[in-house]
């Protein structure tokens, strides 16, 4: 089981990545953030394994953010993650 974080400041698609997420099966503890700084604060609490990071985030760019967590956890696998239609999409930049 993976334990994961999703940062995205729109709660419809907090939502509906952590809905498709839990329907794998494979996903243990999954934590939300709506923006950078809670991002950061809440990593170590998430334990996460992988990290869903929207591109754009209040407070700073995603690409900031990604600096930050790898600062306190570098094995935390970071998916870029970005919802750019009105339609349920998304579009996925892997770091590893």
């Amino acid at each position: 089981m993976l334990n994961a974080m999703i940062v995205d400041d729109e709660a419809p698609a907090r939502s509906e990545l952590r809905y498709l997420l839990e329907e794998t099966g494979r996903m243990g503890t999954i934590v939300e953030a709506a923006s950078a700084r809670e991002a950061v604060e809440r990593m170590m609490e998430a334990r996460a394994d992988v990290l869903f990071l929207d591109i754009q985030v209040p407070d700073m760019s995603g690409m900031e953010v990604a600096k930050h967590i790898r600062a306190v956890d570098e094995k935390v696998i970071i998916i870029f993650i970005t919802n750019i239609c009105t339609c349920t999409c998304f579009f996925i930049y892997i770091i590893i």
